[in-house]
């Protein structure tokens, strides 16, 4: 079975398109689920199920996480790369054929399950890359993820303008099945921590130990601060597709256009933000972000 052989910049570059394919293929269906279920359901059903086909993926996704993560140590990242894909492609494929509203919630949910792709991509690339090139690699994937994200509003909008949802997932099942078998083929086994720690201690000395500098209470503050900003995030998700297509009645193009842009904002601004942060105390850090954060809110009202 061949191998992927190259240089480190050709393996980042490799895990860059493939997760861009992957991210592209999920996100094809992401703004026009609504719509979809709108054609099968009264309008009393579509306030539940509208919500729910969002809500549910992260359910999945917070009750096998940790589930994942032990395997991922102990099978290999590459392993759980292909195990997500899979059952995406799986999931997928088995929507395209489904018309009904409760089967696809069940399907939702065990596609949050199955699916945490980009977890297992990043350590991946951690335990394959040396530690100078790592934060390049986190910046590779974030922007393939974010990039993937705004491409496959686009295709999803094409499709569904020309086609039918039938195709969205029949596509996004085709091409992740696709990313899956080229892991499989070019991508070397990587070893779980585990079995790493059988062999020899796995101490990167570049690694600086945990510091205890942050009390935990802010620690936790910032976590309800990323879940907050989440849950602001999803609560217009539902209706966003419905309102501009009833609304403005534009087209499903223009629908996944705008739904994606938040995607693009993040490829364009991430870099300049981080270089802008850089080297700033944390504390002044957050407060900038308050005040950056006050005016948008405004806006938004």
């Amino acid at each position: 079975m061949p191998k992927f052989i190259g240089s480190v910049s050709c393996l980042m570059h490799f895990l860059f398109v493939v997760q861009l394919v992957s991210m592209g293929a999920i996100e094809m269906s992401g703004p026009f689920w609504p719509v979809h279920l709108k054609s099968l359901s009264l309008t009393s059903e579509l306030r539940f199920s509208g919500t729910a086909v969002y809500v549910l993926p992260m359910v999945g996704i917070m009750l096998t996480s940790t589930f994942w993560g032990e395997m991922g140590d102990r099978m290999g990242n590459k392993m759980m790369m292909l195990r997500a894909l899979l059952g995406l492609s799986l999931t997928q494929f088995v929507l395209a054929w489904t018309d009904n509203i409760m089967v696809i919630l069940i399907l939702r949910f065990i596609q949050g399950a199955c699916a945490g792709y980009i977890a297992p991509a990043q350590a991946y690339g951690v335990s394959m890359i040396p530690s100078d090139k790592r934060p390049r690699l986190f910046a590779y994937l974030q922007i393939s993820t974010n990039v993937g994200s705004f491409l496959g509003t686009l295709v999803g909008g094409i499709i569904l303008d020309y086609l039918s949802f039938f195709w969205i997932n029949m596509i996004a099942a085709i091409l992740c099945l696709l990313s899956a078998v080229s892991i499989l083929i070019f991508l070397p086994q990587s070893h779980g921590v585990l079995s790493c720690l059988k062999e020899k201690p796995c101490l990167d000395k570049s690694i600086p130990p945990i510091s205890d500098e942050y009390p935990r209470s802010y620690i936790f503050g910032l976590l309800m601060i990323l879940g907050l900003l989440l849950v602001s995030r999803m609560i217009p998700q539902s209706s966003f597709s419905l309102y501009i297509i009833d609304i403005y009645k534009e087209s499903h193009l223009t629908t996944g256009f705008c739904y994606g842009l938040q995607a693009l904002g993040l490829v364009v601004s991430a870099t300049c933000w981080a270089r802008y942060f850089e080297n700033k105390n944390i504390f002044e850090s957050m407060k900038n972000l308050s005040f950056i954060a006050l005016p948008i809110l405004a806006l938004k009202r």
